[in-house]
């Protein structure tokens, strides 16, 4: 009996069999369907006759036969698509300082208070041993690099640690040949010209956070007194895009927006970001415990989710008219629903959730390191430390969570489409990283059908689809 790898459904009226293994979605009608329902039932296709007109039927088995021969729709074996890391950016990220000057109201790293280190600081010696320790010894065969100044900390308060990094880079650069890349992720409320010279010289991209308007922002993304950061943000990014010395890319900023309970208008978010100047954004799904009054939960997914269904038909809107402005903002793999969007449309399947562990780690000051940003702090999920060489039988341990070893994970129809549930989420609400969170799930399935609606009005249009293929090829998937 053959492996069905076929799900039928019925989007915006119409009937479509989609691939769960190649990502391939082909509109059918009835005849085609009862053919597909004979094949999973293993039976004749004899039996339509009565139903059908048997040249009808004949003719869609033939078709359908086709694709069965190089393996669409059904296959004789259970495929499990491989991974290797000979190809990947290696990433390490780290806050130049455990602390921060706002008290985001849905922040993981709390304010940088999950980290218990006494050393809150990155010495020149933590910072060269990082180095050595991810490029020497963890990752040595990876093509390339990636730092991130991210979460845990405001990087701007100890900007120091961000010269440092540079000059070590630039070392480990020439040694290797490799190139290194760099990201700071900022609240932009202490950003000067100052910082932005040093940062264009230094080929340095900017990430700044904002949760949308006024309004939307100022509910979390506050200062530690309680009062808006909105207009000191909004003059750190028009202090980037008036300035006539830096560089093209640095002006290119992603814009960085949260998403929770009391923020789920996405369309506005994306307007308000279009209209100050930001083309490149990614709005996430905040990961907080349940009983937090800013988590998505059953009692307010609908919500979340109607939100995104407002944006979407934006989307399609637009690209009725040839317009791209809004999916050209969220199409990158940061984005929770652009990563949808971009899988689909270049049918890239993916069995992981991220590369947390297999090429991403995350580094304190005293030098220890974790999975990613999220599980700094949390003792059983340390996996050693940079003064040290590195035990790879800890970091080995996260191959083991694809999506065909999760019990959850393995016979979900968009398993190559998402990758499972974000481990820190899953601890969190089912204290274990391989049980996915349901709420998260009834979104990404959400997100799917979505994500269809929008391939579907792209492969009806050759512009479209034509620019689509052109643009997936020139901006290769992080995993």
């Amino acid at each position: 009996m053959k492996i069905n790898q076929t799900r039928i459904m019925e989007i915006s009226g119409k009937k479509f069999a989609f691939d769960t293994r190649h990502l391939l979605l082909c509109e059918i009608d009835d005849v085609y369907e009862a053919c597909i329902e004979c094949i999973q039932n293993d039976k004749p296709i004899s039996s339509l006759y009565g139903q059908f007109d048997e040249q009808k039927v004949t003719s869609a088995y033939n078709d359908i036969s086709e694709y069965i021969d190089v393996g669409i729709f059904f296959s004789d074996e259970e495929y499990q698509y491989p991974y290797s890391n000979e190809a990947s950016i290696g990433c390490f990220s780290f806050p130049p300082e455990h602390r921060c000057n706002m008290a985001c109201k849905y922040c993981f790293a709390d304010h940088g208070k999950n980290y218990s280190g006494n050393v809150t600081s990155f010495s020149k010696d933590t910072i060269e041993q990082s180095f050595n320790f991810i490029v020497d010894k963890l990752y040595p065969n990876f093509k390339g690099y990636r730092i991130d100044f991210v979460s845990g900390g405001e990087p701007l308060l100890n900007f120091d640690v961000i010269k440092q990094t540079c000059l070590i880079r630039n070392k480990y650069q020439d040694m290797t040949g490799k190139p290194i890349d760099i990201f700071l992720a900022t609240n932009a409320t202490l950003l000067t010209e100052k910082h932005l010279e040093f940062l264009s010289k230094n080929n340095i991209n900017i990430g700044i956070s904002l949760d949308g308007t006024r309004q939307s922002n100022d509910i979390s993304r506050i200062y530690v007194d309680g009062e808006s950061t909105y207009d000191r943000v909004l003059q750190s990014i028009m202090l980037i895009k008036d300035c006539r010395t830096i560089s093209r890319s640095l002006k290119n900023i992603w814009g960085l927006c949260v998403l929770h309970s009391q923020n789920c208008n996405l369309l506005e978010t994306l307007r308000h970001h279009n209209g100050i100047g930001l083309k490149t954004v990614q709005m996430k799904v905040a990961r907080l415990p349940k009983d937090h009054p800013l988590s998505i939960t059953e009692n307010n997914l609908d919500q979340l989710m109607e939100g995104y269904t407002e944006l979407n038909k934006a989307i399609l809107s637009e690209l009725q008219k040839g317009d791209k402005t809004l999916i050209s903002m969220i199409l990158n793999d940061n984005d929770y629903y652009g990563k949808f969007l971009r899988r689909l449309l270049s049918r890239t399947p993916v069995i992981y959730r991220c590369g947390a562990g297999k090429n991403k780690v995350s580094i304190c000051a005293n030098g220890d390191v974790y999975p990613c940003d999220s599980f700094v702090g949390i003792d059983e999920f340390k996996l050693g430390n940079v003064f040290f060489d590195p035990d790879k039988s800890k970091f080995e341990k996260f191959y083991g969570f694809s999506i065909y070893e999760n019990p959850s994970c393995k016979k979900c129809w968009i398993r190559h489409l998402c990758g499972g549930d974000c481990y820190h989420n899953s601890y969190l609400v089912n204290n274990c990283i391989d049980q996915p969170d349901e709420i998260i799930c009834k979104l990404n399935n959400h997100l799917a059908i979505l994500a269809m609606e929008v391939l579907i009005e792209v492969e009806n249009n050759d512009v479209l689809s034509q620019y689509f293929d052109r643009v997936l090829h020139t901006r290769p998937s992080t995993y």
